[in-house]
């Protein structure tokens, strides 16, 4: 997995070198971008086939399905499975988790051939050898596993390949970035006895680690602490866009020196403050009118929000 790493690293610093030198065609991009393995190490879709997208057809919402990876040469997909906490915190991560992978699954059936999932080095080469996308799994936050290495193992067994340790909320054992940002967090900070714990596994597992949504005194403890390398799977660059999700120059090297890899988010709120600004305020400004139908529905709002998962989840 290593010398894997290291080739998508060399890839995309090669691409990066390309983009400055003007010596370069339009066609030359295309080649290299042909020949090159593209990997995107983060996605959301899961959420939007949940919620009824065909993955396997062009859509016209989302970011991502099936027709245009191809159309975009994208080699290898990490699918991020995402128990979302409002609903399902704090006994119901695990199931919700264990849910998304079998509609991960399903979704890898339907796609007649085209993609399929890849556990090891070795079986993404294989799959992209065939022409075909190698799909990975990935789990958002660590709340995913309730407090239990059983259940870390059992998705690693299933096929997840990396483990966010945090996602905007924490679990009890290590602090998330906005966690550590606000003034009123009271759980833990950094990582605690039973975090290192779960670095410890990964570590043995060849589990990823994944520093993104990760406080800075988490990210810290991790890598004192472990002996393989980490990622930061989508994230951003906090000296041009100080953002506590971003990453500073201190930990940009660490990764570095720790043989990882920093994968880019694009989202605008996290290259552009002036964008964040502008979209914050339109949130809060939506926030008191969801706010609103919360308080007319009660406990329906999130009775309807749970069906509709449900519902998705046995399509």
């Amino acid at each position: 997995m290593k010398n894997l790493k290291r080739r998508f690293l060399f890839t995309a610093l090669t691409m990066l070198c390309g983009w400055f030198n003007p010596v370069y065609s339009q066609e030359d991009y295309r080649t290299l971008h042909q020949q090159a393995l593209v990997v995107d190490t983060h996605c959301d879709v899961l959420m939007q086939i949940l919620r009824g997208q065909n993955f396997c057809k062009r859509s016209d919402w989302g970011h991502v399905d099936l027709v245009r990876l191809q159309a975009g040469q994208v080699d290898v997909q990490f699918f991020a499975v995402w128990p979302n906490p409002e609903l399902y915190k704090p006994d119901k991560m695990y199931d919700q988790t264990l849910n998304l992978i079998a509609l991960f699954n399903s979704t890898m059936s339907r796609c007649q051939g085209r993609i399929g999932l890849a556990r090891t080095p070795q079986e993404i080469m294989q799959l992209t050898g065939q022409g075909k996308i190698a799909a990975c799994l990935a789990v958002e936050g660590g709340t995913a596993i309730e407090n239990n290495l059983d259940k870390l193992e059992k998705i690693y067994e299933l096929g997840a390949r990396y483990l966010s340790l945090t996602w905007n909320d924490s679990p009890d054992w290590a602090s998330s970035a906005q966690d550590e940002a606000s003034e009123t967090y009271q759980g833990v900070r950094g990582l605690s006895g039973f975090g290192r714990q779960v670095v410890q596994t990964m570590n043995r597992l060849g589990m990823l680690i994944d520093l993104s949504h990760s406080g800075e005194q988490t990210f810290r403890d991790v890598m004192k602490i472990t002996t393989q390398p980490v990622i930061a799977s989508h994230s951003c660059v906090y000296a041009l866009a100080p953002h506590v999700r971003n990453l500073k120059d201190e930990q940009i090297i660490a990764i570095s020196k720790n043989g990882g890899y920093i994968g880019i988010n694009f989202y605008a709120g996290f290259l552009d403050l002036e964008f964040d600004k502008k979209y914050s305020s339109l949130r809060k400004a939506a926030a008191a009118h969801l706010d609103s139908v919360k308080a007319e529905f009660g406990q329906n709002y999130t009775g309807y929000c749970k069906y509709q998962e449900k519902y998705y989840l046995n399509l």
